[in-house]
């Protein structure tokens, strides 16, 4: 099995701090904790408690583009399934642009591409492998 995983660095996942800070703030809530997807160590060991073992781990960056920052943020506001949370979590506009606003931010400064937007995101891919000994659902 492989499973992907971004890493917490980098510029999209700056973005996505913008926004929880924000979330956080309105809501008063705090931010939820994340599980260690990219670390191999806290995959390795969720794999084992599954029957699994962790084989390999290769870490690799996306290049994500667009028109623009504005139009990255444009089109995740209206696709992203955390961006669709936040903005029924704020049920208000103005906080709705306020996040806008941040994470455009975040990405201008980030932006590779003065003529219109690229930036790179990391990731790993751990390749997972049934133990030699466990039994497979098919035995």
């Amino acid at each position: 099995m492989l499973v992907s995983a971004w890493v917490p660095a980098g510029p999209i996942d700056a973005m996505f701090g913008a926004m929880a800070r924000i979330m956080s703030r309105v809501t008063k809530a705090p931010p939820m904790e994340r599980f260690a997807w990219s670390d191999a160590t806290a995959v390795g060991k969720l794999a084992a408690e599954a029957g699994l073992s962790l084989e390999a781990t290769t870490p690799g960056e996306l290049a994500i583009r667009a028109t623009s920052p504005e139009a990255y943020v444009m089109a995740g506001q209206q696709e992203h399934p955390m961006a669709l949370a936040a903005r029924q979590a704020a049920q208000q506009p103005e906080v709705e642009t306020e996040v806008q606003q941040a994470m455009t931010v975040v990405l201008r400064a980030a932006n590779e591409d003065p003529a219109a937007f690229l930036v790179h995101s990391p990731y790993v891919v751990h390749e997972l492998r049934h133990h030699s000994g466990a039994k497979t659902a098919r035995q």
